[in-house]
């Protein structure tokens, strides 16, 4: 943009070619125009006017709208959000539905519905590259993402951080805590119970991180998920809660 550009989108000339004409203007005899031509005075005597240019005063004009104009922006949509004052109400709610008993000893850790399945996780010890555990990963996402439709699923994580997501927006056009597009947790029970949940309960998964095992549960989802995830872990240990013969 050359400065007769700037000059016309931002309303400046150069200050030399129209003080005179401010001060004939400002000589009009008002108590107001005096105060201005006082002020004028001050400002060129203080040297406010010295290093004035329209490049640098465009400039500064431009950087002011930009930055208000993205301020105004609307913030990018959010895949999932924390249950900061519904937590407790969905655990207690959980406690009671499934007959959670946290234990690291004491197994299952619930009482596994029917429709079930219940995996081990053992084989996943030697996935030296993650290949396995990548696509168990892809695999429960898609199968919740797929029943969920453009609505939400709960994601509880015990004794940390749970969420609310919805798995239509997770993507990188999104942007998440901490910064990162993507689900909060993994379906692999990491060191803590993971659990992803239908907002009514009807549809999940729950993940137990010292059997270790996965249990999927309800019929939609293992209709999904479950001949991908036979394929990923092999050995089933129990269907609808009762014990699969090794």
């Amino acid at each position: 943009m050359d400065e007769n550009e700037i000059r016309h989108r931002y309303g400046l000339h150069p200050v030399a070619e129209h003080l005179d004409q401010v001060r004939d203007l400002l000589t009009e005899g008002s108590d107001a125009a005096a105060q201005a031509l006082d002020h004028l005075h001050r400002s060129e005597a203080a040297g406010d006017f010295a290093d004035f240019s329209v490049e640098k005063q465009a400039s500064s004009y431009a950087d002011y709208y930009h930055a208000r104009f993205e301020c105004e922006q609307p913030m990018a949509t959010r895949a999932y959000r924390e249950l900061s004052g519904d937590d407790a109400a969905v655990w207690d709610r959980f406690y009671a539905t499934f007959d959670f008993r946290p234990s690291m000893r004491r197994l299952p850790a619930i009482t596994e519905p029917a429709p079930s399945v219940t995996w081990s996780l053992s084989g996943l010890d030697d996935d030296a590259g993650y290949a396995r555990l990548d696509r168990l990963t892809e695999v429960v996402h898609a199968g919740l993402t797929a029943l969920a439709g453009t609505g939400s699923i709960l994601c509880l994580d015990w004794q940390h951080s749970c969420y609310r997501v919805w798995p239509s927006l997770v993507g990188p056009e999104n942007i998440d805590p901490p910064g990162q597009p993507g689900w909060p947790l993994s379906p692999y029970p990491d060191g803590a119970y993971h659990i992803y949940l239908a907002e009514d309960f009807r549809f999940g998964t729950f993940g137990h991180p010292w059997e270790p095992s996965l249990c999927v549960f309800g019929g939609d989802l293992l209709d999904l998920v479950e001949a991908d995830l036979y394929e990923v872990l092999g050995q089933v240990v129990r269907r609808d809660g009762r014990q699969v013969p090794a």
